[in-house]
């Protein structure tokens, strides 16, 4: 009885010693992964974005690494009030409080006006041509009717007074004169025949 005993103590001892060693096992594994995931995000720890608008990418490099971020250039506009190549717009904002090695988003003033093809827009409605412009990014900037037995139908687009060729580049934004038919042929004046008489020779 008592050998069977002392096996059955043996044995609980052998379970209950491998239990508690797994369940130590566990939370040092536990404690060990939040303490590893501490350092890798960098917990309670936060970078102050510096202001970089105004600056050119080489002096914005400096300052984000200075404070071990990284940035990417994303887009581009122009001003003419803004020096050429000058940040303009950044992402996270200044003073934004982010983690160690956050890319910053950069928006920078192009160097010189973006350009765009302007179609062949004659013969369509007029809406259709102001909806094409605007959506190239043009401004209409004037409407003038014009003699013609189609209404509303574009006769043709001008950039300062001239006409415009086909796929003709203009810089972004520029303000287009529209004509358009105002459904009323023009009048055509009466001509005047003149017949010369010959005179008749007589032999």
């Amino acid at each position: 009885m008592e050998a069977g005993k002392g096996f059955k103590n043996l044995l609980w001892n052998f379970y209950t010693k491998n239990i508690l060693l797994a369940i130590g096992i566990a939370v040092v594994l536990i404690f060990g992964l939040l303490w590893w995931l501490g350092i890798y995000t960098h917990h309670n720890q936060a970078i102050t974005v510096p202001d970089v608008k105004g600056l050119q990418i080489d002096e914005a490099s400096q300052a984000l690494s200075k404070d071990k971020l990284r940035y990417q250039v994303v887009d581009s506009v122009y001003s003419r009030t803004t020096a050429p190549g000058a940040i303009v717009e950044q992402l996270p904002a200044a003073n934004a409080k982010v983690k160690e090695n956050r890319i910053i988003f950069l928006t920078i003033n192009a160097r010189s006006q973006k350009k765009v093809a302007v179609p062949d827009l004659r013969d369509n409605s007029y809406r259709q041509v102001v909806a094409t412009l605007e959506a190239l990014g043009f401004k209409v900037v004037d409407i003038v009717r014009k003699p013609s037995a189609y209404k509303d139908l574009v006769l043709d687009v001008t950039y300062n007074g001239r006409s415009l060729s086909n796929n003709e580049e203009l810089p972004y934004g520029s303000g287009l004169t529209i004509l358009v038919g105002n459904g009323e042929p023009e009048e055509i004046s009466d001509s005047t025949i003149i017949i010369e008489e010959k005179e008749e020779s007589w032999f």
